[in-house]
This record gives C-alpha cells, structure tokens and sequence, in this order.
C-alpha cells in the first residue's frame, strides 16, 4: 500500500490542527461560561442576604423537586397557621383557583407550546397542569394568585430587588409584606429555584424597609 504524499500529509496535519485549536476554542468558552456563571452565583446571593439582613430574615432551604414554589409558601403559611398544608395540596389549591378566576390571571399569562408543537396551551391546560404536574415549575404567577387566595402580602426577594404580591397594605406601608420567599436564579445547577425564610426577629414582622 503507497505511503501518503507530501500534500496529503500536509493536508492531514492541517486538519489535526484546526481540530485541536477547536477542541481549545471549545474548552475556553466552557471555562468562560463557567466563570460567568460563578460570578452570577456570587453577585445573586450577596445582593439577596442583604436585602435579609436588611428585613432580619434567613433563609430556609426547601426540596428541589418541582414543587420548590409551593414548598417555600407552605413554609411561609406554616408559619402564620396551625393549619398544615402539604406542597401537592396547596399546587392543587393555586391550579383550581388560577382557573376559577381566569379574568384576573390570564391576562398576565403567555401561553406556550402545548402537547403538540402545532397548538398552543389552553388557559385550563395550564392551570391543569398546575395543580398536579411537578414538571410544571412555578411562576410569579402561582406566587400572585397565592397571595389573593390567602389575603396577604408576599415579598419575593431575588437579584432584581423585592416584588410584592398581594392586596395593598392595610397601614398604607408600601414595603411591608406578610411572606417572604426568596427567588434564585442562578444559584442551582438544575435551574431556577425558591426557597423560603424565618425571622430573626420576636415579633416575625416582614419589611423591606
């Protein structure tokens, strides 16, 4: 069999070349993603234990097994109520109330692909899938209808700052809110996650003042 030619060994180590100086390529943009994403992580939590060091709360893990949302307001209502809720039960509850007052939410909501790429989700798909599909994570809009549900305020805390859910204040105080959860963005491998908070104060009163 004829050895390869000038020009075809040529040819080859070329190709080995270009190969290997994508294989680099590619490792450096995975270093760079990486780093990115650490930095994310970093400047996530600082600017969220603030805004808890500022109101005197902490943190409290929750599992993250689709249900997180949930998890965290159930920690949140446990806090207030003897009542004890579990994390399926209140999914449930916020699926069957999303879709018994649809005028209210739906607006907020923009529909996506549905079970074939050709349609899109109904509203009552949606909220069908709320109540019992774990896949389904939550959204600020199961935090909106949980805070109507159950008459209060809830503060979420994240990178952005803190949004407020709920009925207005009865004392006029704009930051003040009766639960507190917090939203993280960047901090799991998995994906976005809530958790929620005790006080670190006697009295649990909740202000991001």
């Amino acid at each position: 069999m004829p050895g390869k030619t000038a020009a075809q060994i040529k040819r080859q180590k070329e190709k080995d070349r270009k190969k290997k100086q994508r294989e680099t390529e590619a490792i450096k943009q995975e270093h760079e993603r990486g780093h990115d994403k650490a930095a994310e992580r970093e400047s996530e939590l600082k600017v969220v234990l603030a805004l808890l060091e500022k109101i005197q709360r902490k943190m409290i893990d929750v599992p993250a097994d689709g249900n997180c949302l949930f998890h965290a307001l159930v920690q949140q209502h446990g806090e207030v109520q003897l009542t004890k809720l579990s994390a399926e039960a209140l999914r449930a509850t916020v699926g069957e109330y999303l879709l018994s007052h649809r005028e209210k939410f739906a607006p907020f909501w923009t529909p996506e692909a549905g079970d074939s790429d050709d349609e899109e989700e109904t509203w009552e798909s949606r909220c069908a899938r709320v109540k019992s599909d774990s896949s389904l994570w939550g959204s600020t809009l199961e935090v909106a209808a949980a805070a109507d549900l159950f008459r209060v305020r809830i503060g979420l805390l994240g990178e952005a700052g803190v949004q407020i859910f709920g009925p207005d204040s009865p004392d006029g105080n704009t930051n003040s809110f009766d639960w507190c959860i917090v939203h993280l963005k960047h901090m799991y491998v998995l994906g976005e996650h809530f958790n929620g908070t005790v006080s670190l104060t006697p009295s649990g009163a909740a202000s991001s003042k």
